[in-house]
């Protein structure tokens, strides 16, 4: 009964560090395709055409 007891919990503890290693693993996922992707490029602005005329 003594080694099913510890056998659970070593089973059980590393089950805890698979699940922490998911979420640090994801977190730098996350935070290399974030800071890995181009910044966007501004667009120039559109050409105003103006209609008018002017007096003298």
């Amino acid at each position: 009964m003594k080694a099913l007891g510890f056998q659970q919990s070593v089973v059980s503890k590393y089950i805890g560090d698979k699940a922490m290693m998911k979420s640090i693993l994801f977190g730098l996922l996350t935070a290399v395709f974030l800071t890995a992707t181009p910044p966007a490029d501004s667009q120039q602005p559109a050409k105003v055409i103006l209609i008018g005329y002017l007096t003298g």
